[in-house]
């Protein structure tokens, strides 16, 4: 299988990088222009694309000799993608859909989509959330999401073009950002580790379905290795934590009280956002080997290893 992950260079890319390595598959990354690339093992291996997700010249030579595509970049998150719709719609969902039609036009297998189990479905109904409850999402981020879900089916019917859709939970592990706000298991483990002050949204009440990237990793390689009709999977825990009970695993874990300050709960948050993955477990045979403790575990540990991360 030779593989093109569209954002690559990122937290969830550079899981999926290597655990492609690691079954010995050909991989090819796309980033932007100038993105550092000395940033993960494994580097030399790597075929390396860089260019503008703009440009359909940047975009068709990447394509070429790639059975299957990752695609997994975003301009925005969901705290972010409010403060300028124009910007969230051109960048995203316009560039998807174009890189879309250059798709359908070459020899590609099957798309892989990385959307967003935590935004695609609003506030839910009954938890667990299964695939097929009603989608009103309360974000642009969910909402260009849930549209270029809508645009891989149309291209299927229309070009061919197979695909599969991941709606992911809150992943974190191996590279996820700590200092960028983004990625509440990062941002939390490397504030304790620190000694500063953790900022929480709300009571600490609001319940998220957690998954650890590297299992992330290997749902997208089941996703796009099995031959199945169904298109569209949840995939994280099927557990739900608070933030609360978060922080207390992670005093448990570090040994230390977390130190912290409330604010007014956001718009952009849902009560509670558990998802079903039993689809996955039965039609992916995938399900995650990494439960809360051994994954927080495994972060904190990559976190200190880290110099630039952790401040000494």
């Amino acid at each position: 299988m030779n593989s093109l992950i569209v954002g690559g260079g990122g937290f969830l890319g550079k899981n999926l990088t290597d655990f492609l390595l690691s079954k010995g598959e050909a991989v090819r990354i796309f980033e932007r222009n100038g993105y550092q690339q000395e940033t993960f093992p494994g580097i030399e291996k790597v075929d390396w694309a860089s260019g503008d997700f703009f440009n359909p010249d940047d975009i068709r030579p990447s394509l070429e000799g790639i059975d299957v595509v990752f695609l997994m970049s975003s301009t925005t998150t969901p705290k972010t993608s409010n403060d300028n719709f124009i910007h969230d719609i051109q960048t995203n969902l316009v560039n998807t859909v174009r890189f879309l039609e250059i798709a359908s036009q070459s020899d590609i297998r099957k798309i892989v989509f990385t959307s967003s189990g935590g935004t695609v479905y609003g506030v839910p109904g009954p938890m667990p959330i299964r695939e097929d409850q009603p989608t009103h999402p309360i974000c642009s981020y969910g909402i260009n999401k849930l549209a270029i879900e809508k645009y891989l089916a149309l291209f299927e019917k229309l070009h061919g073009l197979e695909y599969s859709v991941l709606r992911i939970s809150n992943a974190y592990g191996h590279y996820q950002p700590a200092n960028t706000g983004q990625g509440l298991v990062a941002t939390f483990l490397n504030k304790m580790l620190c000694d500063e002050e953790i900022e929480i949204w709300g009571d600490g009440s609001v319940v998220r379905d957690y998954i650890y990237a590297q299992d992330v990793a290997s749902a997208l390689y089941y996703a796009a290795t099995k031959n199945v009709s169904e298109r569209i999977f949840n995939i994280g825990s099927g557990i739900g934590y608070s933030v609360n009970e978060i922080l207390f695993q992670m005093e448990a874990l570090l040994g230390k009280k977390a130190k912290t300050r409330h604010f007014d709960s956001r718009l952009i948050d849902v009560p509670k956002n558990i998802l079903d993955i039993s689809s996955a477990r039965v039609h992916l045979g995938w399900e995650p080997s990494f439960n809360m403790q051994n994954g927080l575990k495994a972060t904190a540990d990559w976190l200190s290893s880290q110099s630039d991360l952790v401040k000494k």
